[in-house]
């Protein structure tokens, strides 16, 4: 390399390092189970709790300006009634996308917010980690939240969730299968707290120093080029 590009290469490194850091916000969330449907296991009322992580620079998957599909960058854990659950993956269907995001317009129309780690009977992507309960396997895990059109004013992942705002579905479902593509047991829950744990990160002073040497040192590439 010749000296006189060794500035443009300081300057990409600097800058890829300064954006490299990353960008995830977790939520708490828990509640407790109003409907069971063939697993024993479960009971009415037995409550779950569990944890949403995902990066909320996150690309949106489809060109829908009021419907944000978001397949990757994210996680969700989950225990109910004692029993372990997680899954990272995305909805087989790609145009919905592991979290989906509703910017809707009209009287009647319901901006929503929808995380589902696999899509209902399609049978493919990664399957969620997790006990067999009475003989069927975990498959899906889904929160629904749902408010008024006025909720979000875009289809791009929010920075801050609040609960109380989706004052039209709150419900989070779990799905069991003995061939991964057909609900044989389903249990519903009523989520009744929802809290910010992790917020994405400010910027460091050593990351906001590294942005300004890379756009220093492409200051002085450019003036090079020009002699």
């Amino acid at each position: 390399m010749k000296i006189r590009y060794a500035p443009l290469a300081v300057a990409c490194a600097l800058m890829v390092a300064a954006s490299a850091q990353a960008a995830a916000v977790t939520y708490n969330f828990g509640g407790t189970l109003w409907r069971v449907i063939d697993l024993p296991s479960l009971s009415v009322g037995g409550a779950y709790s569990g944890s949403l992580t995902y990066e909320t620079t996150a690309l949106d998957a489809n060109s829908d300006p009021s419907i944000g599909s978001y397949p990757t960058g994210f996680s969700v854990n989950v225990t109910v009634n004692g029993y372990s659950f997680s899954s990272s993956t995305s909805m087989s269907d790609p145009a919905y996308g592991g979290i989906s995001v509703a910017d809707s317009s009209g009287a009647f129309a319901t901006d929503y917010l929808v995380v589902a780690t696999t899509a209902f009977g399609a049978g493919t992507g990664s399957p969620v980690i997790g006990p067999q309960l009475n003989g069927l396997a975990p498959f899906s895990l889904e929160q629904d939240l749902g408010g008024p059109s006025t909720l979000y004013n875009s289809d791009a992942l929010p920075s801050n969730l609040v609960l109380s705002l989706f004052t039209f579905d709150q419900n989070f479902r779990f799905r069991f299968s003995n061939d991964g593509g057909f609900s044989n047991g389903i249990a519903d829950g009523t989520t009744t707290y929802l809290t910010l744990a992790t917020a994405p990160p400010v910027p460091e002073a050593s990351t906001t120093a590294m942005l300004a040497l890379g756009l220093s040192a492409l200051a002085v590439a450019r003036r090079q080029k020009n002699h």
